[in-house]
């Protein structure tokens, strides 16, 4: 649902109904593709985002601005009463504006790029002044050993014997750090 809404949200008033339905359709394929494949890829494998934040929001935003050069719909202008004045012309490729799609995908780069631009300089003034990145030997045990908390509390399983086992080797590593109970009583 949030991918939709995230993908609807620049084209909500240029396109009509088909559109807003094709637009969820294929942002909501392209965000499942990113998530479950491109999430695999050397670069997004070191990114540490639990929520999948790149993916339903940067996939899908992306996604639905790019679509509004496709489904732009002219009539759908002139219904909110803008669409009259001769100087106005906001239509899709599929409705006889190849430019359109052009236009907002210059749009998205010239995002993409200000932003990662901005963002580096940001961290890189925050580096002079703190650490950005925990000690490996820390990120290797996880957010049980940060936070004192498991993030994916099925990583360890509590077996019958009250004995917790690694469901995943992150959280294997997360248990050998731990110091265990000598006597651990088992369950009756």
């Amino acid at each position: 649902m949030i991918t939709g809404l995230v993908a609807i949200t620049p084209a909500a008033g240029y396109i009509n109904g088909l559109g807003a339905l094709l637009t969820g359709i294929i942002a909501a394929t392209l965000v499942w593709l990113s998530w479950n494949k491109l999430s695999k890829v050397k670069p997004f494998r070191a990114v540490d985002d639990a929520l999948g934040v790149v993916h339903t929001h940067g996939v899908a935003g992306l996604a639905g601005g790019l679509l509004v050069g496709l489904f732009a719909d002219p009539s759908i202008i002139q219904y909110l009463g803008t669409g009259s004045t001769p100087n106005v012309s906001f239509a899709g490729l599929f409705y006889g504006n190849p430019r359109q799609f052009l236009w907002q995908a210059g749009a998205a780069l010239t995002v993409i790029v200000w932003d990662a631009l901005i963002t580096f300089l940001i961290l890189r003034f925050l580096g002079l002044f703190m650490n950005l990145r925990l000690p490996d030997s820390v990120l290797q045990t996880g957010d049980l050993a940060v936070h004192d908390e498991e993030a994916y509390p099925t990583d360890t399983l509590l077996r019958a014997d009250g004995i917790h086992h690694a469901a995943t080797p992150a959280a294997a590593a997360a248990l050998h750090a731990q110091p265990s109970s000598p006597n651990p009583t088992p369950r009756t």
